[in-house]
């Protein structure tokens, strides 16, 4: 079996090969990740989200370890006024997908489409 932190580098660099050109891939602390999608809009960031979550969890077969994401999705101005606000909303949608029963995409209702951000959570093997 993977240890935690070697699932944590091979989900890393799985959400490497996801960020585009211009855009940003990096652990926020943790088992928390950022993502950073200029120029994408909140449907194509929630679709790509899905595919991460999928592929996420797909580890879990190949390593025969139960591994998940939890990721919470904001854009501007979607969800968020300012690029400031991405961080703390995607958080926040991020912990109702966990309180929905984790293993999911999620994103906030509307407010009021030029940088995305996708921020999730790794759910790591018990020990």
């Amino acid at each position: 079996h993977l240890t935690g932190d070697q699932i944590i580098r091979v989900v890393s660099s799985t959400l490497q090969r996801f960020a585009p050109p211009g855009g940003l891939a990096a652990r926020y602390g943790g088992e928390e990740f950022l993502i950073i999608l200029p120029n994408c809009p909140i449907e194509d960031a929630s679709t790509k989200a899905e595919q991460i979550r999928s592929r996420i969890e797909s580890l879990t077969e190949a390593h025969q370890a139960r591994v998940s994401a939890s990721i919470g999705v904001a854009a501007v101005p979607t969800t968020s006024a300012t690029a400031s606000d991405l961080i703390p909303l995607a958080d926040a949608a991020l912990f109702r997908a966990k309180r929905a029963g984790k293993n999911r995409v999620e994103q906030l209702g509307a407010v009021p489409l030029l940088m995305t951000s996708q921020y999730g959570s790794l759910a790591l093997p018990e020990a």
